[in-house]
């Protein structure tokens, strides 16, 4: 459940809890439909896949791969990983 609206966006303290998961950033990926999804994901060296939905705000820079649907998103991982 989220209490604030912080909880929402990605942070790089969050992202940093790959280490207490062993998590190797530079082989995963971030999703998401915010440029703030985005540039958290390319500040911790993840691969990142933008899912435009035309917000009326800022767009990202920088992301590896653009689409219109999580499922679109998923096959693109699994076009860049099989």
């Amino acid at each position: 459940m989220r209490t604030t609206a912080n909880a929402a966006s990605p942070s790089q303290g969050c992202l940093k809890a790959a280490d207490l998961y062993q998590i190797h950033l530079q082989k995963s990926f971030m999703i998401g439909d915010r440029w703030r999804d985005i540039e958290a994901g390319n500040n911790a060296g993840c691969r990142t896949i933008w899912i435009n939905l035309e917000y009326k705000e800022k767009r990202p820079t920088g992301y590896n791969g653009a689409v219109s649907t999580l499922e679109e998103a998923v096959t693109m991982i699994k076009k860049w990983t099989l």
